[in-house]
């Protein structure tokens, strides 16, 4: 198959994929076919199927960017903290719900490759060693003063995975979370944060 032509000055071709992939699993969810993301992004299916040759192809590429991108920020969150444990905590966790919520497509996607017994050992893989890198950060930052990693991994992992199952919901997640952000007081709480100021 011919490379498609690329155009001076266009967006890189794979991202526009990526990120249509992004806006149509967020409309169709899993069931999105390869056929709407090529219309979605404005190129034929035969230039989509040059870059990503099956949609099995596009999701691991997808997990992956989105994993990737998860781990940069959570650790630039962590560096930005310079030590402060309360603001590594925060920093880290904000930086997790700002990735989830700019990749809002891949969240129910990524809970059905999870739950799913098809080839997705990559995206577990990922998503296992990118807890382990999170819950690093937080024994680093001072959590081990308080609980074991054990404890720690398991509180995380409860959070990182709540908070994709809300965004996978969408509009719906009202009806179980409500309009409250509950995230941040849990997150205070487990792991011993002082109120910051004017709060």
């Amino acid at each position: 198959m011919a490379r498609p032509k690329k155009i001076a000055g266009a967006p890189d071709t794979r991202e526009l994929i990526l990120n249509a992939a992004c806006e149509e699993f967020a409309v169709t969810g899993a069931s999105a076919r390869l056929e709407d993301i090529a219309a979605r992004c404005g190129i034929r299916s035969a230039s989509l199927m040059y870059y990503f040759p099956s949609k099995q192809a596009l999701m691991d590429i997808l997990f992956d960017r989105v994993a990737t991108l998860l781990a940069i920020r959570s650790q630039e969150a962590f560096r930005l903290a310079d030590g402060n444990y309360a603001a590594a905590i925060r920093g880290v966790t904000l930086a997790i719900r700002q990735v989830e919520e700019e990749q809002i497509g891949t969240a129910n996607v990524m809970l059905q490759a999870l739950l799913s017994e098809d080839s997705h050992d990559a995206l577990k893989q990922q998503l296992q060693q990118l807890l382990d890198l999170i819950t690093g950060l937080a024994m680093s930052a001072g959590a081990h003063s308080y609980h074991s990693r054990e404890t720690v991994h398991a509180v995380i992992t409860h959070i990182f995975m709540g908070e994709m199952t809300r965004l996978a919901l969408g509009s719906k997640a009202e009806r179980y979370w409500g309009a409250e952000n509950a995230v941040m007081p849990l997150i205070e709480e487990f792991f011993k944060l002082k109120p910051e100021r004017g709060h």
